[in-house]
């Protein structure tokens, strides 16, 4: 997966989770030149390019939103309430 992992702040998890699962044409809502807004930033450009290296440990760690927009990049339906590991057996995961 492109782009930076933020597994040591939940903050900035958060807010390129958000970027990550944001419609076409949002508006990043940080402010511009902070962490948050950069982590946003990095997740909305990432979300067309979110690819499997491997079926290992790689996607076993994305998020659900992370799954759903790769899921959905691939055509790939699913349940609106699925769980994580639906999302991840979907994936081809386990």
């Amino acid at each position: 997966m492109p782009g930076k992992l933020y597994k040591n702040d939940p903050r900035l998890d958060r807010a390129h989770a958000e970027g990550l699962g944001a419609a076409d044409g949002a508006k990043n809502p940080h402010p511009a030149g902070s962490p948050g807004y950069a982590a946003w930033q990095e997740g909305y450009d990432s979300r067309t390019t979110v690819e499997p290296v491997s079926a290992g440990a790689v996607m076993a760690s994305w998020t659900k939103t992370q799954l759903k927009a790769w899921l959905d990049d691939h055509s790939i339906d699913y349940a609106s309430d699925a769980s994580k590991a639906e999302l991840q057996t979907l994936a081809g995961i386990n």
